[in-house]
């Protein structure tokens, strides 16, 4: 599973959009009702009473899905494809666990921001949240070599990112979780249902990161990953 299995990666898009967004010096208010009507689809957000007005570092850390859809045009979803190719994301993570399959995303549209048509590997996901906690240098995945060989760097600067996801844990849809902890939760939901999986990554401790850390859960919800990994983290340093 870790390497051979993708699943759609829901809300951890906003990852990549937030990097594109603050690369580029954009920032924008946006007034989240709890829905939003883009030519004749109708998105609804994570909370239904909404978020009220929002900016980009609010709506990562609420996870607010309305205000990256209602950023990201036809323009600049082509922008932002070519911002995220930059992140190796046909190529494998790992050096040495063997095959692994590549990240698919079925179709460049504008729902890409909330993780719809999104799928990446576990393994891909951990190299990702160990390069952002390591200032953006993103390794080579090992087993048996000593970690530190750089794969390739993100093409944006993650401190402020940093922080971010450490205030996704104290404020936002991780509260209540280790106070040390940081990064970013996912819920996508399954097709044709409600129902969904749930994603945590994330890294410990957010002032000086030791370790990197990935929670899947099949018919779960993202709050429910990060507490999986609340307490894995609390078992880890006991």
């Amino acid at each position: 599973t870790f390497l051979k299995k993708r699943f759609p990666i829901g809300s951890i898009a906003k990852i990549f959009a937030y990097l594109y967004m603050d690369k580029n010096d954009f920032d924008t208010l946006f007034t989240c009702k709890g829905y939003n009507i883009i030519g004749q689809k109708k998105y609804l957000c994570s909370i239904n009473t909404g978020h009220g007005k929002i900016s980009k570092d609010r709506a990562l850390i609420l996870s607010c899905n309305n205000f990256f859809l209602s950023f990201f045009d036809k323009k600049r979803i082509h922008d932002l494809k070519d911002f995220i190719l930059k992140f190796h994301i046909y190529e494998k993570s790992s050096w040495d666990m063997g095959t692994e399959i590549p990240t698919l995303i079925n179709s460049w549209q504008r729902e890409i921001v909330i993780g719809k048509n999104f799928y990446q590997t576990p393994a891909y996901l951990l190299a990702l949240i160990s390069g952002i906690a390591n200032n953006g240098n993103v390794p080579w995945l090992y087993v048996d070599k000593n970690p530190g060989e750089i794969h390739y760097r993100i093409p944006a600067n993650v401190e402020h990112l940093k922080e971010l996801l450490h205030r996704v844990v104290l404020q936002g849809t991780a509260k209540g979780t280790n106070r040390f902890l940081a990064g970013k939760t996912g819920s996508p939901s399954q097709k044709a249902n409600y129902i969904t999986h749930g994603w945590f990554i994330g890294f410990y401790p957010f002032y000086a990161p030791h370790i990197a850390i990935v929670v899947f859960i099949h018919n779960g919800t993202g709050k429910q990953a990060s507490i999986i990994a609340s307490h894995y983290i609390n078992k880890y340093y006991k």
